[in-house]
């Protein structure tokens, strides 16, 4: 066997055919070939002669053996070297199989390796948006309470300034009832020191006595005066609403146009000749006055004012007084109300009959004046949208003016109460304490403070 290469570093380049087949080349000699062209196949001398008797040929013969054997030894020199190096590749290729599985290993462990990280990359992903979705709820709440706190700092701070100014104004009270309190305490020991120095001076006892019953009698007919002035003010309020109830129900059963109070039929004859301007202008006069009494009345009392119960029919009579006038107040918005319709149908004859008048137009601020009043307009057999307006708005007027006349009734019916029972409570409170008093002395002095401190006290309930 020989390769390519060992063919072509012979030296003869002479070659015979050969045929290549598996990476050798093999030698077909058949029995009509000649040795000379086997050895030039095989590059070696071609004037090879076996048969030949001369000594140059088997010289050349000898030197061909030589040659063959020369390359028998290289051929096999070349196998060992071969087979050398394919066990080597072999154990190389062993080798590197071996390594290759421990790498292919490796990267399946790589991969699942990689598998786990990218479960737990997810999961931990997962986590980290639910904890961030968390964590930003939980801001948006903390910022709502950190507003919230805001919110009530500062409303316990207005709290806080407002319980200050409340204590403060406490405190002033406080003073104020604790000087009072010490004049009262100051007042009695000067009546208890002058008591005991006329027991000490041996002064008739019933000069002390008949002071102390005299101071006793001017206030018991100060609170009954006060208490006829109230049961005056009250029969007057009694005998006013059921006035006004008789009116109402004449009026029910009368028709519309004879449904006239009585302070109306009054009033008319005032304003009878009075342009519908100056009827206007007396209204708002009037109103406004009435206004500020009505402010005047609606306004806080003192508490501990001792002339609260003898202002007290004033008061009554006061509110008397402004629901009269409010009876003329509502009888004048009419009346200019009616002159002005009927000045309305004359200027609408006379516009049938010779043309249109030269008639004022009706005021804006009667309106606003009509609104006040209580009393219903008569029906006109012919009625303008105007009318029918000025209608709606009279009613409107006349409900609010009863439920005021009514809320001021209420007002006067339950301080009449109150004082009432505030005198008959100071009244038994007084005898209570005199009968547990002892003597008329001393006994009935302090009976008389002790009154006098729980009228007081039950005022300021009362208001």
């Amino acid at each position: 066997m020989c390769t390519l290469a060992t063919l072509d570093s012979r030296p003869n380049n002479n070659r015979a055919q050969c045929l290549h087949a598996g990476g050798e080349l093999w030698l077909h000699s058949s029995k009509a070939a000649r040795p000379g062209q086997s050895c030039f196949c095989l590059g070696l001398r071609g004037d090879l002669r076996l048969q030949g008797a001369s000594r140059e040929e088997a010289e050349i013969t000898a030197q061909v053996l030589a040659a063959l054997i020369s390359q028998r030894r290289q051929d096999a020199e070349h196998i060992e070297q071969m087979e050398a190096a394919a066990a080597l590749m072999q154990s190389d290729f062993s080798t590197t199989e071996g390594t290759r599985q421990r790498l292919q290993s490796v990267v399946h462990a790589r991969d699942r390796a990689l598998g786990q990280l990218e479960n737990q990359l997810r999961s931990v992903t997962e986590e980290a948006r639910v904890n961030l979705e968390a964590v930003v709820a939980q801001r948006d709440d903390a910022v709502k309470k950190n507003a919230d706190l805001r919110r009530r700092h500062a409303h316990f701070q207005h709290e806080i300034r407002r319980k200050e100014q409340d204590y403060e104004r406490l405190q002033v009270k406080l003073r104020e009832l604790l000087m009072e309190k010490s004049r009262e305490a100051r007042a009695n020991m000067e009546a208890a020191a002058a008591f005991s120095r006329g027991l000490r001076s041996k002064a008739p006892r019933s000069q002390d006595i008949q002071k102390l019953m005299a101071a006793h009698k001017a206030e018991l007919s100060e609170l009954q005066s006060e208490n006829q002035g109230l049961k005056a003010a009250l029969d007057g309020l009694q005998s006013q609403h059921a006035s006004l109830i008789n009116l109402q129900s004449q009026a029910q059963k009368r028709p519309r146009w004879a449904a006239e109070p009585l302070a109306e039929l009054q009033f008319l004859e005032s304003v009878r000749g009075l342009s519908p301007q100056e009827v206007l202008d007396q209204l708002s006069g009037t109103m406004q006055s009435l206004q500020q009494r009505l402010a005047v009345l609606g306004g806080p009392t003192s508490d501990a004012s001792p002339q609260a119960p003898a202002s007290m029919p004033g008061r009554v009579s006061a509110m008397q007084s402004l629901l009269v006038e409010q009876d003329t107040l509502a009888t004048a918005a009419v009346a200019a109300l009616r002159e002005r319709l009927a000045q309305q149908d004359e200027s609408r004859d006379q516009h049938m009959n010779r043309g249109p008048p030269d008639s004022p137009p009706i005021p804006a601020k009667l309106h606003s004046a009509l609104k006040s009043a209580m009393s219903l307009t008569p029906p006109s057999p012919r009625e303008s949208p105007l009318q029918e307006r000025q209608r709606e708005e009279l009613r409107r007027a006349q409900a609010d003016v009863a439920l005021e006349r009514e809320r001021l009734q209420a007002e006067a019916a339950k301080l009449a109460a109150g004082h009432q029972e505030l005198a008959a409570a100071a009244a038994a409170f007084k005898e209570a304490a005199e009968k547990l008093a002892p003597g008329l002395g001393a006994g009935s002095f302090l009976a008389s403070a002790v009154g006098r401190e729980a009228l007081k006290g039950m005022r300021g309930c009362c208001n």
